[in-house]
């Protein structure tokens, strides 16, 4: 599995190393620190859920640089597909390499029958969470139809106040008896 440095993911996400440090400390990012000189790694994984989380940082990826590419197309669940950004999509199933002169090349690292099997894995990826997502809702509803009951139960106790007031009295009566 691929690790990352402190400065190595700030450079990625073009930050400041310290800002890295923070999101660490904040438990926002998860980091291994196998000792104090060698600072801190951060699991590809980790980078990826961080991510997830935090997709506006995914956008600062360049996407001219091969190395980041290299780990971009797991990352193609967090962005959102659309027909406009097809191309978006595959482009982070390509490799930038430099040519002799310097001048960016695309090489493709993934074969259409695994771009395709990548895609399927992902549309089923999606629907297990659309369907999730919808059970998840259901259940909130349900949860929001208890309260709602609760809550009429208590504005009914509170609208007939004597009902409950008049028993409470006479269990002070019976007591003190």
């Amino acid at each position: 599995m691929k690790t990352y440095s402190v400065k190595q993911i700030a450079e990625l996400l073009k930050t400041n190393p310290e800002t890295i440090r923070r999101w660490i400390r904040d438990n926002k990012l998860h980091a291994v620190q196998e000792s104090k000189k060698g600072g801190n790694i951060i699991t590809e994984d980790e980078l990826r859920r961080f991510l997830q989380e935090s997709p506006k940082y995914l956008e600062r990826i360049p996407t001219s640089k091969g190395a980041e590419l290299a780990m971009l197309p797991a990352m193609v669940s967090v962005m959102p597909v659309f027909p406009l950004a097809a191309g978006a999509v595959l482009s982070t199933l390509l490799a930038v390499s430099k040519g002799k002169k310097g001048a960016e090349q695309a090489e493709i690292r993934l074969s259409a029958k695994e771009i395709r099997k990548m895609l399927h894995d992902k549309i089923e990826e999606t629907q297990e969470a659309i369907q999730y997502k919808q059970e998840l809702i259901l259940q909130t509803k349900a949860e929001i139809e208890a309260l709602s009951e609760q809550m009429e139960q208590y504005e009914y106790l509170l609208a007939n106040e004597e009902t409950w007031s008049d028993a409470i009295e006479k269990e002070h009566t019976n007591r003190r008896r």
